[in-house]
């Protein structure tokens, strides 16, 4: 028999109960997630990548392998700058570094 007020899906018996029903959804939900492998597989979702997804995903790869500092660049410049034949503007590098403070505190 069900009650015609509340809880229109649950027998008298369950709306009296002092058990809430979220115990049984919990429990139902627990015997649904040890299904078989089988089972399992056969309800399983598949992903299809698009060609561009798979070329991006390529070029990720290649970028990780490049390093971000070429050491022997850094290398060859501090080199140069030991023996005196590099450059340094001395203005320039501050004019620089005053517009890179003044872009950071836009």
């Amino acid at each position: 028999m069900t009650s015609p007020i509340n809880n229109t899906s649950r027998s008298t018996s369950e709306a009296l109960s002092n058990k809430p029903s979220a115990t049984k959804n919990k429990q139902s939900t627990t015997d649904s997630n040890t299904q078989s492998p089988t089972q399992a597989s056969s309800n399983a979702d598949t992903v299809s990548l698009s060609a561009a997804s798979t070329q991006v995903r390529e070029l990720q790869n290649r970028l990780a392998d490049i390093p971000e500092v070429d050491a022997e660049r850094v290398a060859q410049i501090k080199q140069e700058i030991a023996n005196g034949n590099y450059p340094l503007d001395a203005k320039a590098i501050a004019a620089n570094l005053l517009s890179l403070e003044k872009a950071l505190s836009e």
